[in-house]
């Protein structure tokens, strides 16, 4: 992908430029500490009103979208899903702003949207940048998708063990 320009100068601004507007997550603020796995149920559930998961209302969501999805093999292309996570129960404790998942809830990417690189709280955690969305896009997508194959590789094994 060529020619993507970001507009934002903070990270807020990011975060709306790729997953639309702040989401507005009702009654969270109420709810106790979720533990990771909690929190993605509940992101879930709780996606706002106008996300469509599986195509995306803004430029540079569909263009992040778009670059996971023609990575992955074509059997797994239609599974694809983008959910949205800022201001969530997943995004201030965790630190996650958006995860990918391409079928079953064991098999998702999350990241964290930054102007600039940092750390991340979370292990296994993806920051993608403006730069990345600038300059890097298609090899982004392309490592998002090498995660989501690996986790369902993974996922077929576990579950082809149990039923055996």
């Amino acid at each position: 992908m060529s020619n993507i320009i970001v507009h934002a100068t903070n990270g807020h601004e990011f975060e709306t430029e790729v997953l639309s507007k702040r989401a507005h997550f009702t009654g969270h603020n109420q709810l106790k500490f979720l533990n990771f796995d909690e929190a993605i149920d509940w992101v879930v559930a709780h996606q706002p009103r106008k996300w469509n998961t599986r195509r995306p209302r803004t430029v540079l969501g569909l263009a992040l979208f778009e670059a996971v999805r023609i990575a992955l093999p074509p059997q797994h292309q239609t599974h694809l899903q983008l959910f949205v996570a800022v201001d969530s129960v997943l995004d201030s404790p965790h630190g996650v702003d958006g995860f990918f998942q391409c079928g079953s809830i064991w098999t998702i990417a999350t990241f964290d949207l930054s102007i600039v690189p940092h750390p991340s709280k979370t292990p296994n955690h993806r920051i993608i940048t403006k730069a990345d969305f600038e300059n890097h896009l298609d090899e982004v997508g392309s490592e998002i998708a090498s995660e989501l194959l690996e986790k369902i590789y993974r996922y077929e094994q576990l579950t082809a063990q149990n039923t055996t």
